[in-house]
């Protein structure tokens, strides 16, 4: 089913050579659906891992189920198992399905660095394209930088970083994240970053006008070389 996907095949059209196979189902059934076939695809335990608490119950009252979307804690175990799918597939698959959600039908998404000019190492953040990490944004923006002696010329994870703030800097240490509803802003237009999502303010859709269109720009690599000529030092966390 992974290969079927990775190789152009659409969930649907699993669907239907499954049900043309007359493939049973993990309950026994020969009724396959798109969604049932990208559940599957979605499930991280063909990689070896295991993911809890997916579900929670509302309260005592009701006992409804509900999807978990970050409201209950969660743990992910890597190589709980034996994979029956390499983690590199499993991730292409997924990257795939959330390209396809946002209506994209290339089969992989790429990420776009302008390479010269004022913006040089800049990344495209589309919201179309998702499923990518840290290290891809870093990675995107050395690569523009190769013949550059003061960045590295292989890609490599981005190390965790401890920064010593002198006299004088905003320090956000010892502050919590608190979520929007606590705050009565509802008049001043606001961007909330969360997983794989940006949400605008109807005060911030409003200050837009006609012009719907955001393009979001993200340089890691240049953050890091500006923080550090103001002083800062990065060391790696032991």
């Amino acid at each position: 089913m992974f290969y079927m996907y990775l190789y152009g095949y659409s969930t649907q059209q699993i669907a239907d050579t499954l049900i043309a196979q007359e493939r049973l189902s993990y309950f026994g059934k020969l009724c396959w659906t798109a969604s049932g076939v990208a559940s599957v695809l979605r499930n991280e335990r063909h990689c070896g891992d295991v993911l809890t608490r997916k579900t929670y119950t509302e309260n005592y009252r009701t006992h409804r189920t509900l999807k978990n979307c970050g409201e209950k804690p969660q743990s992910w175990y890597f190589n709980h198992h034996t994979a029956i799918v390499s983690r590199d597939d499993f991730n292409a698959v997924q990257r795939m399905l959330d390209n396809a959600k946002y209506g994209n039908k290339s089969i992989l998404p790429e990420l776009r660095v302008i390479d010269s000019g004022v913006l040089k190492g800049f990344v495209t953040i589309n919201p179309r394209w998702a499923g990518f990490k840290e290290a891809d944004y870093m990675n995107a923006a050395q690569s523009v930088y190769i013949e550059d002696d003061n960045v590295p010329s292989e890609s490599q994870e981005p190390e965790e970083m401890t920064i010593q703030v002198e006299a004088g800097d905003f320090d956000l240490r010892g502050f919590e994240i608190t979520r929007t509803e606590f705050f009565g802003g509802y008049t001043y237009p606001t961007v909330t970053f969360q997983d794989r999502k940006i949400k605008f303010s109807t005060e911030c859709i409003k200050k837009f006008g006609t012009k719907n269109f955001v393009e979001l720009l993200s340089h890691l690599q240049d953050m890091r070389r500006k923080t550090e000529a103001k002083g800062h030092s990065f060391s790696r966390v032991q």
